[in-house]
This record gives C-alpha cells, structure tokens and sequence, in this order.
C-alpha cells in the first residue's frame, strides 16, 4: 500500500482519488469512512469542516428521503379515513 500526501495529510493509496475538499460532488458514506479511517494525521479545521459538510449533506438527502416517504403514508391514510 502506497502512502502520499494529499493536502498535507498522509492518506493511503486506497483512497487517493477522494477529494472530500471538492463540495460540489457528493461523497457517498463510504467514502466518507474510507478517508476517515485512512488518515494517518490529524487534518485541519478547513479539512474537518468539509467532510462534516459532506456527512450532512449525506444526512440530510436521508431525511428528506424519509420525509418523502411518510407523506405518502400521510395522504394514503387521508383517503381512507
């Protein structure tokens, strides 16, 4: 396993090509795990705050998603009773 710097922070090889600090893709939460679980120092407040923002984002398309689901059940009950 090759190890490199990326912004400063050694990571390993196996998650390179994740660019948390780009917040215009949407990282999946295993993504998320993969860069955190490889990081070998502590990275910075800017850093820490991108991928806080990511897991967020992450959050939040989960509970619009659960959202979505309980005004269907919302209106199907609404028609029954």
């Amino acid at each position: 396993m090759i190890k490199k710097k990326n912004n400063n922070i050694t990571i390993s090889s196996q998650c390179i090509n994740i660019n948390y600090n780009d917040l215009s893709k949407q990282l999946t939460l295993e993504d998320i795990h993969n860069v955190s679980d490889n990081l070998k120092e502590l990275p910075s407040y800017e850093h820490i705050h991108n991928m806080l923002n990511h897991v967020l984002d992450i959050s939040k398309k989960g509970f619009n998603d659960m959202i979505k689901e309980l005004a269907l059940y919302i209106e199907d009950y609404l028609h029954k009773y």
